[in-house]
């Protein structure tokens, strides 16, 4: 036992300081490479964000579509920014171009390339910012409009992949809950963001990665380094969107795929996993600050607790604001009339399968749902948590609650399994004990 745990403490430590380390290499990579190109790219873009402006709703009066444009426009600063600065410096601090007076992304942009207004560069050395791995070599080659093509072209195949791997594993039954989450983001407002996608990649390709190498990683019981891994590589790339997304799902799959009716064995690997892939976000986070701080001489901790204090104080503007009022206003933007009329629709489903299979709901059942419906509350503990981000960014923080519908739906859908995998094995054992009495009557007659 204990040679098991510095075993697990060991490996964790090597997995931790790889990935600080690999991560670190791939973002001065990526500073490294020529801004000349991506200037061009990104100029073409400013017309198009210009018209939107920095909160775009594709359609009205829903303002679970808003475009978050201003952080967009934030990260395509920060791909192009080429100051006279050492690579170890602008790798690490991530500096953009901003405008005197003037608090609008979209604006920062646009004067760039006008240069109508003085601009000075600002740090935002708080983040990794591991997106610019991938966005600045995107940009070498395609401006903003294809890259939002792209994502409409990738996410939809990711989807598909999810649901093909889950139908392969077995567990097409749980197919259903997975696309309806999936509807209840507003995905085509996905695609369209950098910002939003972020999270998305990493959820999906975290759930293609545990249904391929799950029997893997069960053979080997190291379910608990991917989450770890995860965790590091959704604090990497992140910008503090709705990242516990990257968290609940791959939970969800995890006890789909699992599927053990022993409450407290489910708890502990509820409470390990989670805890493993904390301890890869919160360490990646930290390791930023450290790394960035001793390479530059310039300290990052200061403005990253501020950022912290804020995000996670009650107070927005000059008002006080309660988790309840966070998680009422996240609720109202996730569940909207056409999300409420695809929620029925999804609930008859299931009522209608529970009925037919003739379920029933005992001690065991209770035992086998208890971790969909822990994994349902993160999100509320995550608006608890963050209030002031939370109640400020609601209109992309609602999407956390992904984790909520396709924690009950799949927990609906196990108890609806685990009848007619009941019923099935019943079956079978009629007809082999029907097989035998028919073989024992034949022996007698003889």
């Amino acid at each position: 036992m204990k040679t098991t745990m510095k075993k697990n403490i060991g490996k964790t430590i090597i997995y931790l300081l790889s990935g600080i380390v690999i991560g670190l290499v791939l973002l001065i990579s990526a500073f490294l490479l020529p801004t000349e190109r991506i200037e061009r790219n990104v100029e073409k873009s400013v017309p198009m964000l210009v018209k939107e402006t920095k909160y775009y709703s594709i359609i009205d009066g829903y303002e679970s579509t808003l475009l978050d444009n201003s952080t967009d426009s934030l990260m395509l600063l920060n791909a192009l920014y080429d100051g006279d600065e050492g690579i170890i410096k602008k790798s690490m601090h991530v500096y953009r171009n901003v405008t005197e007076g003037e608090n609008d992304p979209v604006k920062f942009l646009a004067n760039y390339y006008s240069k109508e207004e003085e601009s000075h560069k600002v740090s935002y050395g708080r983040y990794w910012h591991g997106y610019l791995i991938i966005l600045k070599p995107l940009l070498l080659f395609l401006d903003y409009s294809n890259i939002r093509m792209l994502n409409g072209i990738l996410q939809p195949i990711l989807i598909a992949l999810v649901a093909i791997l889950m139908y392969k594993k077995k567990k097409e039954n749980y197919i259903l809950p997975y696309l309806v989450s999936i509807l209840m983001i507003s995905p085509f407002t996905v695609m369209l963001s950098l910002q939003y996608s972020t999270i998305f990649y990493v959820s999906n390709l975290s759930l293609i990665a545990l249904l391929l190498l799950n029997d893997r990683l069960k053979s080997n019981n190291s379910y608990i380094f991917y989450f770890l891994i995860v965790g590091m590589i959704t604090s990497y790339f992140d910008l503090l969107t709705y990242p516990l997304a990257a968290l609940g799902l791959p939970l969800i799959m995890y006890f789909i795929l699992k599927e053990d009716d022993d409450l407290w064995k489910n708890i502990k690997d509820l409470f390990f996993n989670a805890c493993m892939w904390s301890i890869g976000y919160i360490v990646m986070w930290g390791s930023k600050l450290v790394v960035g701080s001793v390479l530059t001489g310039d300290n990052l901790f200061k403005t990253a607790f501020d950022a912290f204090e804020l995000r996670t104080s009650n107070k927005v503007m000059l008002s006080t604001i309660t988790p309840s009022s966070v998680i009422t206003k996240n609720l109202n933007l996730f569940i909207n009339k056409p999300h409420l009329i695809l929620l029925i629709i999804a609930s008859i489903y299931f009522i209608y399968k529970f009925v037919k299979s003739k379920s029933t709901i005992n001690k065991h059942t209770f035992y086998r749902i208890i971790p969909y419906i822990l994994i349902a509350c993160i999100p509320f503990a995550w608006y608890a948590i963050t209030v002031n981000h939370s109640y400020i960014h609601s209109f992309f923080t609602y999407r956390l609650l992904i984790v909520t519908v396709f924690a009950f739906l799949a927990g609906a859908m196990s108890i609806i399994e685990k009848e007619r995998t009941s019923s099935n094995e019943n079956k079978e054992g009629n007809k082999e004990g029907n097989k035998e009495r028919n073989k024992r009557g034949k022996a007698k007659d003889r």
